[in-house]
């Protein structure tokens, strides 16, 4: 039997579809007050290119994190591996040791448009 996860002892739940990622140079920032870890001490984010066929590749994905809700933000981290993230392909971001209020992911289109959705869960 498969292990089952209680949602009530998860940190962290989000998720949103239908982001639109313009073609290059565009970019999308996600995040701000939606993508809440809570101080999750491991987390996943999963994006997906949800565009279908003649839609563009995600080339470029950054994210910044901040450890309350008043302070600043870390500077922008490149993603480095697993791109581009072509049409109906996922990448998953994760940490296995933080301890942040919230995230702000930048997604960057590549020659044509895209959509893409993103969820995100921790403990």
């Amino acid at each position: 039997m498969p292990n089952e996860v209680n949602q009530n002892q998860l940190t962290c739940k989000a998720s949103t579809t239908g982001i639109v990622v313009p073609m290059a140079p565009g970019v999308v920032v996600y995040g701000e007050d939606n993508l809440v870890l809570g101080y999750a001490t491991q987390w996943r984010i999963t994006i997906v290119n949800t565009g279908g066929g003649g839609a563009g590749n995600i080339t470029a994905i950054r994210t910044k994190r901040r450890t309350t809700h008043d302070s600043a933000y870390s500077p922008w981290a490149d993603v480095t591996s697993g791109l581009p993230v072509a049409p109906n392909g996922s990448i998953s971001l994760r940490d296995s040791d933080d301890c942040s209020y919230d995230i702000v992911v930048e997604l960057t289109g590549g020659a044509a448009a895209t959509t893409a959705s993103i969820s995100l869960v921790g403990t």
